[in-house]
């Protein structure tokens, strides 16, 4: 019986319920008292023994030294003999078996006790000492397998000591140096695989640990290798370690790394000690995790980066790019985020010598044609910094809403690159990666766009037009464009010489980035400045996503920076150029609603002033603003389409021109629309010139293509009456042009009815429709023009100078013929306005559905859209407000024929108000025309049956009547007075 047994005679032994309760103890006299030359109640279970073991190390681990009255040596040594009685307890139970088996059965708990005792690494080294020596001193007593023994003395890992590991691996490498006969295997590699198979190195603290050990191998550090061989004392059976042995096993872990390496290893962090161990390029600070202080991960980048510019000069070029390259290529892809990834990143962005972003880029486009890309995996993460300008915000951020003026201000739009070097080198990087878009680099480089600086992505869209630009040349024709497919797929038909520039599937990828269109107040200027007409000609029909980013340009709000762009593209384009780029938009961007965001109002708000002002500055009209100011003047197309067309807006969206149409009365009268059409606009940009000189240039171009003097017009009537209706809108020297049409008109009508007879109020002449004066009372009556009294009164007093000059110069002209069919135009529009309200009550309403562009009426029916999703858009389009409000989904709008019509009686009777009513100072030949339409009994019948038509009484025509029955009776034509009264009471 031992002294500890006879101390504690009569005292019941520790058993495993007993540490339990002493672990939970806090008083560490308490627990000294106990473990005094303590008895053991030793588990009958081998499981349990380890259990108890654990348990007991850990009792002693919160033993706190310096808490106890005889001093911090007398603890230590009684917890060391405390420590020696249990083992040789369980020991005599168990057998040496038990012994290289109890590491691997200690708890996380333990270990991470053990972790936090490094202070003093008694107990740890006495633990690790019980298992070092079982392979040399039992290789005669029993067969103990060294893949055993390496698995138990691995498990020392746990405890993260950087010494004590280095010391692991010169032990197990000594062990395969001296004792390989006993396993197939080695201890060295057994040291990696039980790491890795028990996951040891994804333990928080690990990385460190790891990096220490390599560093103390690697510097050979002998003197902490020795402090622990002195702890051990007599356990060793084996000689110090020499420099020689050091170097031998650091020789034999280089060795190992590419035996070992494998893809699945790579997210590992044991993969750190094979690249410190065979790359000179890695140190431990680039294997540390990405710290989140940003001042700690600049000071780390600057430290990893001295050392890279260090082994610049000690190494050769070939030697340096050799060792990057397999740095690359050993360790990426993986999951695991180090300061290895932004020093990769800096280097290639950054490229101090001008030499290694190739060699970086060429590894890293490998990897990607062989392994599944992912933005999060390393190294593909760490080039979003660079590309977002080191901003702390994404790229996708498309701007903060103004809460008291509601504007939507795109803000990363005017964040610029400040470091000119970084923003080369990720220009650069992206003109490299651009060749390999379909060789697995595209959604790596579609992600560095999505999140990339404006100017980045401004400089990229130039740089591939300037490619395309020069690819194009190569072509003797023009390709016919193959839309690319949806998937990445050669498509059989586009060989030999259809052969498709590779740069325009470039720029096709490019505008795909939903950051490229949010920029595209940048990208598209870009473009469209540097684009030529062969490359424009080409990308159009082969990149939808093109068009629509052009199309969504040129739907937003009018800037000065369109201006600017509309302007250069006039004045340094072809004239096919401009062509192109206007029959793209005018194909999609067709719609006649303000509202709508396809609106044809782009080209009066975009281009109109641009070709008036180019067009006003080149006297010599051969430049291509005046080559186009004379296209949409002259060809009835392009007239129709940009000036001649009403847009709508939503208060008078249910009352569409095609409304008015579907009536009778525009079978033999004309309504046309004055207001709200491109030629307003036109007028306006004219105004805004100020410029006399380029004023009268453009009026006097303008007048020779509509006018051809003694003989008529040379365009549509229709468009000569719109510009007479815009009288009031006009400059100075636009309504003298206006002036020079009405006279051509009335004197083409006077020369032309000299040989006519007066017209039967019943039926109209058989030219009517030709006449001008018959066309301006249609305009006057049923136009919507806003001064009808203004346009009236100049068509008068044209009228009156053009008899004038013809009586003084003796021409004769047969007056009465006009001022007759003046009257029967009149009368005739009031009765077929009386008979058609009587009939509109038995039609169905007029059903108008809104006018599709072509490239909508393709589109297919589109998924309905997330809540979330519409709600936000929702949002955004409230902000954006006006035209750019969302689109709810198009109804059909229904405009009873009744309706139309009241809209027409009322713009008739107003214009009666102004004819029958005298003013001081009126012509002569209203008079005259007043007198004779009073005389008139169809007037009279005419408003009898508007009256009946409308049924409610409408004060604007019992107005007229009293004033016209007024108006005779001041004359003292009772018997017509008598008349009129007699047909207005029937």
């Amino acid at each position: 019986m031992d002294l500890g047994s006879l101390l504690n005679q009569g005292t019941e032994g520790l058993s495993l319920h007993d540490l339990r309760l002493l672990l939970d103890e806090s008083e560490c006299t308490v627990k000294l008292n106990r473990i005094t030359n303590p008895s053991f109640t030793f588990p009958s279970s081998l499981h349990d023994t380890y259990a108890f073991f654990d348990v007991f190390i850990q009792v002693l681990l919160t033993i706190d030294y310096t808490d106890d009255q005889f001093g911090s040596q007398y603890t230590k040594t009684i917890v060391v003999e405390a420590l020696r009685s249990c083992v040789n307890g369980l020991l005599q139970e168990n057998g040496f078996s038990w012994l290289l088996c109890f590491s691997r059965h200690l708890s996380l708990d333990t270990w991470r006790k053990l972790e936090d005792s490094q202070s003093d690494t008694t107990i740890l080294v006495y633990l690790y000492g019980l298992v070092l020596p079982l392979l040399m001193t039992n290789q005669d007593k029993e067969n103990i397998s060294i893949n055993e023994w390496a698995e138990s003395l691995v498990q020392f890992v746990k405890a993260k000591s950087s010494a004590l590991t280095c010391h692991i691996w010169m032990s197990l490498w000594f062990a395969d140096d001296n004792w390989t006969h006993h396993s197939n295997d080695d201890a060295t590699t057994r040291f990696y695989k039980i790491i890795e198979e028990q996951e040891l190195a994804a333990h928080k603290g690990m990385d460190e640990c790891l990096s220490g050990f390599i560093t103390i191998l690697k510097t050979q550090k002998m003197d902490i290798i020795s402090s622990i061989d002195k702890q051990l004392g007599r356990v060793l059976r084996r000689p110090p370690f020499t420099e020689d042995q050091f170097i031998l096993a650091f020789a034999k872990m280089e060795m190992m790394s590419p035996r070992l390496y494998s893809a699945k290893e790579r997210n590992n962090p044991l993969h750190s000690l094979r690249l410190i161990a065979a790359n000179p390029l890695v140190c431990s600070t680039l294997l540390k995790r990405m710290p989140s202080d940003p001042a700690d991960k600049m000071k780390n980048l600057q430290k990893a980066t001295r050392l890279w510019i260090e082994r610049v000069r000690t190494l050769s070029d070939t030697e340096f790019a050799l060792y990057l390259q397999d740095l690359i290529k050993s360790h990426y892809p993986t999951d695991r985020k180090i300061m290895l990834d932004r020093l990769i990143a800096y280097w290639t962005i950054r490229d101090p010598f001008e030499k290694h972003s190739s060699v970086i880029l060429d590894a890293i486009i490998a990897i990607l044609q062989s392994s599944k890309y992912n933005l999060r995996s390393s190294p593909y993460y760490g080039f979003m910094e660079y590309f977002q300008g080191w901003s702390n915000g994404s790229g996708n951020e498309e701007g903060g809403y103004n809460v008291m003026t509601g504007a939507l201000i795109d803000i990363s739009r005017f964040s610029g690159y400040k470091n000119a070097k970084l923003h080369r080198g990720c220009c650069r990087m992206l003109e490299y990666l651009t060749p390999f878009i379909d060789r697995g680099a595209g959604d790596w480089l579609s992600d560095c766009l999505d999140v990339a600086t404006p100017d980045i992505i401004e400089w990229y869209a130039g740089w591939l037009c300037e490619e395309l630009n020069a690819e194009m040349k190569l072509y003797k024709r023009i390709p016919s464009p193959h839309p690319p497919p949806h998937k990445k797929k050669k498509s059989s038909n586009q060989s030999g010489s259809d052969e498709q520039p590779k740069f325009a599937k470039y720029i096709h990828t490019m505008v795909q980035s939903s950051r490229v269109a949010n920029l595209r107040l940048d990208v598209v200027p870009t473009m469209l400045r540097t684009l030529t007409d062969r490359s424009l000609e080409f990308l159009l029909g082969y990149s939808r996503n093109l068009a629509e980013l052009i199309i969504q340009y040129f739907g937003g709000f009018p800037q000065l920076s369109t201006e600017v762009l509309v302007t250069d593209l006039v004045k340094t384009k072809s004239k096919k150029y401009l062509d192109l780029l206007l029959g793209c938009l005018r194909e999609n961007m067709s719609e006649t609603r303000q509202a709508s965001n396809k609106s044809r109002a782009w080209f009066s708000e975009h281009f109109v002033g641009s070709i008036l002002s180019a067009a006003g500055d080149d006297t010599d009209a051969n430049s291509v603003a005046s080559q186009l100011f004379r296209q949409i003047l002259k060809t009835r197309g392009d007239f129709d389409f940009y000036l001649g067309t009403p847009l709508l807006p939503e208060d008078e969206e249910s009352r569409p021109p095609a409304a008015f149409q579907r009536l009778d009365i525009s079978k033999n009268h004309t309504i046309l629309w004055v207001q709200h059409i491109g030629l307003i606009s036109l007028l306006h940009e004219m105004v805004r010139l100020r410029d006399r000189r380029r004023i009268e240039h453009l009026v006097s171009t303008w007048r020779s293509l509509w006018l051809i003097p003694n003989q008529g017009f040379a365009v549509p009537l229709s468009w000569i009456l719109q510009c007479i209706g815009l009288y009031d809108k006009a400059p100075a020297l636009v309504k003298q042009m206006i002036h020079d049409f009405m006279m051509n008109g009335i004197r083409q009508d006077m020369r032309r009815h000299e040989n006519d007879h007066v017209p039967d109020l019943i039926q109209a002449p058989p030219s009517a429709s030709d006449r001008f004066v018959v066309r301006v009372i249609d305009l006057i009556m049923l136009g919507d023009i806003s001064e009808a009294d203004t346009i009236f009164d100049l068509f008068l007093w044209q009228y009156e100078a053009e008899i004038t000059a013809a009586a003084a110069s003796s021409e004769i002209h047969n007056r009465h013929n006009l001022d007759d069919e003046i009257i029967f135009e009149i009368v005739s529009i009031l009765l077929r306005l009386g008979e058609e309200l009587k009939i509109a009550d038995l039609e169905a309403p007029i059903a108008i559905k809104p006018p599709q562009s072509k490239r909508d009426r393709q589109q297919p029916k589109k998924h309905k859209q997330p809540q979330k999703l519409k709600n936000q858009q929702q949002l955004r389009n409230m902000q954006l407000g006006g035209k750019w409000v969302h689109r709810k989904k198009q109804k059909r709008r229904y405009s009873h024929p009744r309706d139309i019509l009241m809209v027409l009686v009322q713009r008739a009777l107003h214009f009666l108000s102004l004819l029958v009513g005298e003013e001081p100072g009126e012509s002569a030949v209203k008079q005259t025309i007043r007198a004779k339409l009073l005389e008139q009994p169809l007037l009279y019948e005419a408003l009898r049956t508007l009256r009946e038509a409308i049924r409610n009484s409408n004060d604007d025509l019992a107005s007229l009547i009293d004033l016209s029955c007024e108006t005779l009776q001041a004359q003292q034509k009772t018997a017509l007075l008598v008349q009129a009264q007699t047909i207005l009471a029937q």
